[in-house]
């Protein structure tokens, strides 16, 4: 699964997204005004760890007993 880039029109602010490989880096063109966008760097997704086994789990358990 590739993940999903925003890119931004430093012309008429417009924002778009695509979705591409890391690898790669294409030419996105604006919607509105057909210029070239640029990518914008974002604060991207968290991860949250579930189930058994992870550190902060364990020593949650060990105060518990």
């Amino acid at each position: 699964m590739s993940p999903t880039y925003i890119y931004k029109c430093d012309r008429c602010q417009a924002t778009a997204e695509a979705v591409h490989s890391i690898t790669k880096s294409p030419k996105v063109t604006c919607p509105k005004c057909k210029k070239s966008m640029r990518r914008v760097i974002t604060g991207g997704a968290g991860v949250i760890f579930k189930g058994e086994g992870w550190p902060g789990q364990d020593i949650k358990r060990e105060k518990e007993k």
